[in-house]
């Protein structure tokens, strides 16, 4: 579900990886798997494991990796089901030799694996029908500071990610990416997506059409990143944009708050319980912190909550002047604080910080944001609580490297044990 690992520079030894890369010569011989990228044999692994895993060939030889997304038990379950289809097929192919036939019987099989195993049967059900036949792609970074972004993401153990970064740096596309995986994949049933209210906001009953019209202007961004995701993964444009209207226009049949694509304004999220969903709450430099501190405390069961901004493009001088403490001041500076200063939810938490060399919209975007940075530090135009960010965010990243080392530690130690009393 995410992209094969690449080289990154130190922030990224920060974070834990939540993919894992399985050759399929770790859970069976590779001999008995002879000529596995045969189109057919790739089309019923896709179809057993989808939810699971993103099938990716091999360029060097005629492997396939997969691309595990969730814990431990994900993991195993994929190698058990890896093993027992390599069984099932040599036994298939040795009853029928009419290569026809023998795919056919496969289909019934992996139908039958699909349908004997609660994790898919419950997923299957979740999906939308004209979903399922869109293939997921992983996501390669296009940058160094998104490896880590796409790791958290796509970490099932993390539920609320704090995301810092300039404008072209991909924090929309990446997490509505994962939205939509999580939709179609059947591990969540909607996405939600809002954004800082514009001054127009402050009278929207006033705006004529329904709350869909209302808001769909302001989250156009979150529209077309839909459509240009189900582009990359192979969508044909028409297709996408069919796709996308359906996930996002209201029916007539549902009940306000039941489409898959929700679009609200922040006010909207208070007083709410979210279940099995994934939240975007982007722009949130311009939210304030009364309204952050509700927001916080959203997520029900199966719930994952994005925050995405950037303190360059905060425009509201109060924002700046106010301390994010208090109920004026800037939310994203509170919610980055407070994670940064509460390691008793690391677990469930992530800060990812990108800077100007992650913005990949175009070169001349890259040179403004640079100069951006550039211009603010010699005039000195940063909030006046700008250095308490920094502060919390040193401290952070100290805290996760002595975390990683504690336990690479931890696992070494294992190992030797383990080693000593095989010896």
């Amino acid at each position: 579900m995410t992209a094969p690992p690449s080289n990154s520079h130190a922030a990224h030894d920060l974070f834990a990886p939540a993919a894992q890369q399985v050759s399929l010569s770790d859970a069976i011989e590779l001999h008995r798997f002879q000529g596995v990228k045969d189109a057919h044999r790739v089309a019923l692994i896709e179809r057993l494991l989808h939810g699971l895993a993103t099938v990716v060939p091999s360029k060097a030889n005629s492997d396939i990796l997969l691309m595990v997304c969730g814990n431990e038990e994900h993991f195993r379950l994929a190698k058990k089901l890896m093993a027992e289809f390599s069984d099932m097929f040599a036994a298939v192919k040795e009853k029928h030799d009419n290569n026809k036939k023998c795919v056919e019987a496969m289909h019934e099989r992996v139908k039958t694996m699909r349908e004997s195993n609660g994790l898919f049967k419950d997923r299957d059900t979740k999906v939308p029908g004209f979903l399922r036949d869109v293939k997921l792609r992983p996501r390669e970074a296009l940058s160094e500071g998104q490896t880590p972004l796409i790791d958290s993401l796509a970490d099932e153990t993390t539920n609320i990610i704090a995301v810092l970064g300039h404008f072209g740096s991909g924090k929309t596309y990446l997490a509505v990416a994962q939205g939509l995986e999580d939709i179609i994949t059947g591990r969540r049933t909607k996405l939600i997506a809002t954004r800082k209210e514009s001054p127009v906001h402050k009278q929207i009953g006033f705006v004529p059409g329904t709350q869909h019209d209302k808001t769909k202007r302001d989250n156009h961004a979150v529209f077309e990143n839909l459509v240009k995701v189900m582009m990359d993964w192979g969508v044909p444009e028409k297709d996408a944009i069919d796709k996308t209207e359906r996930l996002i226009k209201p029916s007539k049949s549902l009940l306000p708050g039941q489409e898959i694509v929700e679009v609200v304004l922040p006010a909207q999220l208070e007083g709410r319980t979210i279940h099995d969903a994934v939240i975007i709450l982007d722009e949130a430099h311009g939210i304030p912190t009364a309204l952050m501190r509700g927001i916080l405390g959203r997520l029900g069961n199966n719930s994952k909550l994005i925050i995405m901004g950037d303190f360059h493009q905060i425009n509201d001088k109060r924002l700046r002047q106010t301390h994010y403490d208090e109920d004026d001041g800037c939310g994203l500076a509170y919610a980055v604080s407070f994670l940064a200063d509460s390691p008793n939810i690391d677990n469930i938490a992530m800060i990812v910080n990108m800077d100007a060399k992650d913005v990949h919209r175009s070169a001349a975007t890259r040179e403004v944001a640079f100069a951006m940075q550039a211009y603010a530090k010699k005039r000195g135009r940063f909030p006046v609580w700008q250095g308490d960010i920094d502060n919390a965010l040193v401290q952070y990243a100290e805290r996760k490297q002595t975390a990683m080392r504690s336990n690479v530690a931890t696992l070494r130690r294992s190992r030797i044990a383990t080693a000593s009393c095989d010896a």
